[in-house]
C-alpha cells in the first residue's frame, strides 16, 4: 500500500444489518467502511487483527469474515459479551425456543400486573412527584405551574426540580390499552430509597454530575418497582440456561432495559418521534412512560433472532477468536499467544470527553451483575473520584499504544478512527502514536450513514462522522512542515468562491491533511492559526497543484445527475456523495448545502424535488466576505 492508497478510499456508509443492530450499544462504525479499510491493509486468511477497544465488535466481526483470527479487549463487560456473541453466535432457533419458553412462564406470572379491568395495558403515563424544599408541599409535575421553562411550587412559588434525585413518587395519570383506548388511572407509586428492596442486579452508579448520576443512585431508581421486579425475575431465570444461550439472552435483556425505564419521555401523545432514551444522561422526564418489560423483551427477542441468523451466515464465526475483559495495555503482553503478532490493529479509542461509555453502560452492566472499575476507563469524565482527567487520558492512550507496538508485526498497520473538536483529544492520540514509532500513511473523512439528531440540532458543538487513518511502524520522525495543510485549505477556499465555507468543513480538510502529512502532534496547537491565516489571505489564482473545481458547480451537477432517476433526492444523500467524491473541497453542513442547492432546485423538507421554476441553470455570482481570525473557532 502506497502512502496515498488509503487516502483514496471512497465508500458511502451503509446502515447496520441485523447482526449489528440487535443491541443498542454506542457508536458503531459503518461495517462496509470498516471492511474496506481492513481490506486496504491486507486483512485476509491468516491475518491476526487486534482491537484494544472492541466495543460492539463490528471491526473484529468484519475481520473474521475476511478470514482473520481476532483478539479483542475492552474494560466494559457488556462490550465484551456483545463482541463474543458477534464472533461466535448461538444457534438462533435454540436461542429463540429457550427464551420464548422463559417469557411464557413470566407472562403467566406477571401479566396481571399490567392489566386494568381485565385488559392489557400498552403503556402508562407517570408524572414525577417531589417535595417542595421551602414549604414541604408534595407536588406532581402535571399540576406544577411554570415560569418560562422553570417549574415552581403552587403554594410558595419556590423553584422545583422534577428530576430523579428529588423524585419521591410518581403519579400514574393514564393507561393506554393495546387497542389504543385509554382510561384515567390515578394512583401514586412510592419510590423506595432504602436497601430493603435490593437485589443482585441493583448496583450503585459512579457519581457523575455531568450525566446526572447522583450520589447514592442505584439501578432500581431508574424503574418503577414492578418493572424492576419483572426485569430481575427475567435475569434470574436466564441465569440457568446453557452458557451460549444465556449470554445471548443477557444481551436481549440489556438491549431492552432502557425502554423499560423511567428515561422515556412522554410528549405529544407519542405522535412525534418514537419513545427512546435520547438525552445524554440519566434524566427522568417530568412526564414519562412505563411499559410492560416482557413486551419489550419479546420484541427484542425477534430482533436478536434475526441478528444471530445474519451473523451465522457470515464467514469466520467460531471459538478461535478471543475477547478479554480488562485493560488492553496490561493484558496485551500477558494474553497474546506466542506467534500471533498482529497484522492489523483497529484502534477506536474513547473520544476524549465526548461520551463516558462505561458509565452510561452501568444500567446494562447491572443486569450482567458486573461492576467494572471506572479507574480502568481512560475516557475523560466528570466522575467524582477524580481520575477521569485529560492527563490520565493522555497517559492511558500512550500506555496502551506503547503496549500495542511490540504486539504488531514489523510491517503491521494500525487503523485509527477518531474525531473531536477539541485539540487536546487529537494531540493525545497523535502524540501517543508518534511516540510509539508509528507514521501516518493515509487518511480520509467518512460521513456517517445517519447523522444523529444531536449533531443536526447542535452543529457548532457536535462533530459528525469520523476520520479514518492508517499508521505504519517507522523510524521516520514526524514532519514539522505545514505547507501541505495551507495548500489544502487554500484549495478548499478557492473552490468556495461565491460561497462561505463553514468552519466544520474547513476543519475536516485541515485535520485530514495534517494527518496525511504526518505532522508532529505538538504542532496541532498551530492549526487554528494556520487556518485563520488562510482565511484572511487572498485565495491564489495560481500556484495550487491542480485545477480547483467550484464546489457549487460540483454539487449542482451531482444533484442533476441524481435526479435523473425521477425520484426526489434527500439532502443527506447528496452530502454523502459529495463527501465520498469531493471531501477535499470542504463539504458544507446540511443547512449551508441547502442554500447552495436552492440556487437551482426546489428544496423542501430535506428533499431536492426537482429543478426550481424559473431557474436558468447558472448559480448566481455571490462573493462571500472571508472571516477574520477573531471569528474563527476551529477547536
Amino acid at each position: 500500500m502506497s502512502r496515498d492508497d488509503f487516502s483514496l478510499i471512497a465508500v458511502t456508509a451503509e446502515t447496520h444489518p441485523p447482526g449489528y443492530s440487535f443491541h443498542k450499544y454506542w457508536a458503531r462504525k459503518p461495517h462496509n467502511v470498516v471492511r474496506r479499510a481492513l481490506e486496504a491493509c491486507g486483512v485476509g486468511p491468516g491475518a491476526v487483527v487486534l482491537d484494544p477497544f472492541c466495543g460492539s465488535g463490528v471491526p473484529l466481526s468484519e475481520a473474521a469474515a475476511l478470514g482473520a483470527t481476532c483478539i479483542g479487549f475492552d474494560v466494559n463487560p457488556v462490550a465484551v459479551e456483545l463482541t463474543r456473541a458477534t464472533l461466535s453466535p448461538p444457534d438462533p432457533d435454540a436461542y429463540r425456543s429457550a427464551l420464548s419458553n422463559t417469557l411464557e412462564d413470566l407472562e403467566r406470572e406477571f401479566a396481571s400486573r399490567y392489566r386494568v379491568a381485565g385488559r392489557s395495558v400498552r403503556y402508562t403515563v407517570h408524572a414525577t412527584v417531589v417535595d417542595c424544599g421551602s414549604c414541604g408541599l408534595r407536588v406532581s409535575s402535571d399540576v406544577s405551574p411554570k415560569r418560562g421553562r422553570t417549574y415552581v411550587c403552587p403554594q410558595c412559588s419556590a423553584r422545583l426540580y422534577f428530576n430523579l434525585e428529588n423524585l419521591i413518587a410518581t403519579r400514574q395519570l393514564r393507561a393506554v390499552f393495546d387497542d389504543g383506548t385509554e382510561t384515567v388511572a390515578e394512583e401514586e407509586h412510592l419510590v423506595q430509597r432504602g436497601e430493603e428492596a435490593s437485589s443482585p442486579f441493583d448496583h450503585e452508579f459512579p457519581h457523575n454530575g455531568r450525566i446526572l448520576a447522583f450520589r447514592g443512585m442505584r439501578t432500581r431508581h431508574l424503574f418503577t418497582a414492578r418493572n424492576f421486579e419483572v426485569l430481575t425475575a427475567f435475569a434470574e431465570r436466564i441465569s440457568v440456561l446453557p452458557e451460549d444461550i444465556r449470554s445471548a439472552a443477557r444481551l436481549t435483556l440489556t438491549a431492552s432495559v432502557a425502554q423499560c425505564s423511567r428515561l422515556i419521555a412522554y410528549r405529544n401523545d407519542l405522535t412525534t418521534g418514537g419513545p427512546a432514551w435520547t438525552v445524554p444522561g440519566f434524566w427522568v422526564p417530568p412526564l414519562h412512560l412505563e411499559t410492560n418489560p416482557l413486551a419489550h423483551i419479546r420484541a427484542r427477542l425477534q430482533r436478536t433472532y434475526k441478528g444471530f441468523k445474519h451473523l451465522r451466515g457470515l464467514a469466520g464465526r467460531g471459538t478461535q477468536h478471543v475477547v478479554h475483559e480488562g485493560d488492553s495495555g496490561a493484558l496485551l503482553a500477558q494474553r497474546l499467544p506466542v506467534g500471533s503478532r498482529a497484522t492489523v490493529a483497529f484502534l477506536d479509542p474513547p473520544y476524549g470527553d465526548s461520551v463516558p461509555y462505561l458509565e452510561f453502560s452501568a444500567m446494562w452492566n447491572s443486569f450482567l451483575r458486573a461492576v467494572p472499575d471506572p479507574g480502568l476507563d481512560i475516557a475523560v469524565s466528570n466522575r467524582s473520584r477524580g481520575d477521569g482527567t485529560w492527563e490520565n487520558y493522555e497517559l492511558g492512550l500512550a500506555r496502551i499504544i506503547a503496549a500495542l507496538r511490540p504486539a504488531m508485526k514489523d510491517d503491521g498497520r494500525v487503523i485509527v478512527t477518531f474525531n473531536n473538536k477539541d485539540a487536546r483529544a487529537w494531540r493525545a492520540l497523535l502524540a501517543a502514536l508518534q511516540q510509539a514509532g508509528f507514521r501516518c500513511e493515509g487518511a480520509f473523512y467518512q460521513h456517517p450513514a445517519v447523522v444523529s439528531a444531536k449533531a443536526q440540532l447542535a452543529q457548532d458543538g457536535s462533530y459528525v462522522g469520523d476520520v479514518y487513518c492508517v499508521f505504519l511502524p517507522s523510524a521516520e520522525a514526524p514532519s514539522v512542515e505545514t505547507g501541505a495543510i495551507s495548500t489544502a485549505i487554500q484549495r478548499a477556499l478557492r473552490s468556495h468562491q461565491g460561497t462561505t465555507l463553514d468552519d466544520d468543513a474547513l476543519q475536516r480538510v485541515a485535520v485530514t491533511e495534517f494527518l496525511r502529512a504526518n505532522v508532529d502532534a505538538a504542532l496541532l496547537e498551530r492549526l487554528p492559526q494556520i487556518v485563520a491565516e488562510a482565511r484572511v489571505l487572498p485565495v491564489p489564482d495560481q500556484g495550487l497543484d491542480a485545477p480547483v473545481d467550484s464546489f457549487a458547480d460540483v454539487a449542482l451537477a451531482l444533484v442533476a445527475d441524481m435526479l435523473s432517476c425521477g425520484s426526489p433526492v434527500p439532502i443527506a444523500s447528496v452530502a454523502a456523495e459529495l463527501h465520498r467524491k469531493h471531501a477535499h473541497l470542504g463539504v458544507l453542513s446540511a443547512p449551508r448545502l441547502k442554500e447552495v442547492l436552492e440556487r437551482r432546485f426546489d428544496v423542501r423538507e430535506g428533499l431536492v424535488l426537482g429543478r426550481a421554476n424559473g431557474s436558468n441553470g447558472a448559480p448566481p455570482d455571490q462573493v462571500a466576505r472571508p472571516k477574520t481570525a477573531g471569528q474563527l473557532s476551529l477547536f
